[in-house]
């Protein structure tokens, strides 16, 4: 049994007519049938029972149905991975969660290609959750993501690290503040960056161990939009202090927590592909690069 067969099954089974199946598989109805009878030999079971009007699908069918997808992944995963050994000398595949080419400079990556013309390179932005998953099933071979990897299996190195910082308009009773505490939030309106971000995440978990939920007013996926927002007066707004430089907007200003609050990009790998020779390479340069700066 092979995807192929899987694919032929769960067609049969969705439109429950082997007819209907056959036409959608672009394949004769009769070929489709010996597929189904080879997977019923096969699992020594009975898949579906044969009617005037169609097939009916048996329990067993059911339970082969709801497991087809995590099958079809599981197949995914060990394609990419036999890509990768056979790719590993050649090829380097980077992610890059939204939001690092403020803080690493895409040049880097254009230098490494430069200097190792030898390498297929290519480079994707995803989340930080894409980022990860793309390197546990293989689609991935290095990855840059903000926050620190709570997840076993991957080495990881922090690149570089920038504060996070209040972003207030003028008139609101903190505009005058040096400095805040997260317990101030409490009753403020805030605009933050969505849940596809990791300092959504770190702050809110943060609020939550002072005992309060923080009212959200209003999440996006640009911080320009941030800055915006709060020069309206529709909040307070939570901002890695390198947009606060980039945008910089009249009537706002950025205040830094008390408390530890910081927007941390990391390196990491998944630990079973270390010695591939091009995440050698990259992880080398990447280091040199920083011990630099």
């Amino acid at each position: 049994m092979d995807t192929k067969d899987l694919r032929c099954f769960s067609c049969v089974y969705e439109t429950k007519s082997i007819n209907k199946a056959a036409k959608q598989l672009f394949i004769t109805p009769q070929g489709l049938s010996k597929t189904i009878r080879k997977m019923e030999e096969e699992l020594h079971i009975e898949l579906f029972m044969r009617t005037k009007t169609g097939v009916l699908p048996t329990e067993s069918a059911k339970v082969l149905y709801e497991n087809t997808e995590t099958l079809f992944q599981q197949f995914q995963c060990i394609r990419n991975k036999m890509e990768q050994l056979e790719n590993h000398r050649s090829r380097l595949r980077i992610g890059c969660a939204n939001g690092i080419f403020h803080v690493l400079p895409l040049q880097l990556i254009l230098d490494f290609m430069k200097k190792h013309p030898e390498i297929s390179v290519e480079w994707c932005e995803y989340s930080n959750a894409e980022v990860k998953e793309k390197l546990v099933t293989s689609e991935l071979d290095f990855g840059f993501v903000v926050g620190k990897c709570k997840e076993s299996g991957f080495l990881q190195r922090k690149i570089v690290s920038r504060n996070i910082k209040l972003l207030v308009y003028e008139g609101h009773p903190l505009y005058e503040n040096d400095t805040v505490i997260l317990e101030m939030l409490r009753k403020e309106r805030i605009l933050t960056m969505n849940e596809h971000f990791q300092m959504y995440h770190q702050f809110v978990h943060a609020c939550q161990r002072l005992g309060f939920y923080p009212e959200i007013v209003a999440k996006t996926f640009e911080g320009g939009v941030l800055t915006k927002l709060c020069s309206q007066k529709i909040g307070v707004a939570l901002i890695p202090d390198f947009l606060e430089e980039e945008l910089r907007t009249k009537n706002v200003r950025g205040i830094p927590f008390e408390e530890t609050m910081t927007w941390d990009v990391y390196g990491i790998i998944v630990e079973e592909n270390k010695e591939f020779e091009t995440i050698q390479l990259f992880r080398q340069y990447l280091y040199t690069y920083l011990t630099k700066k």
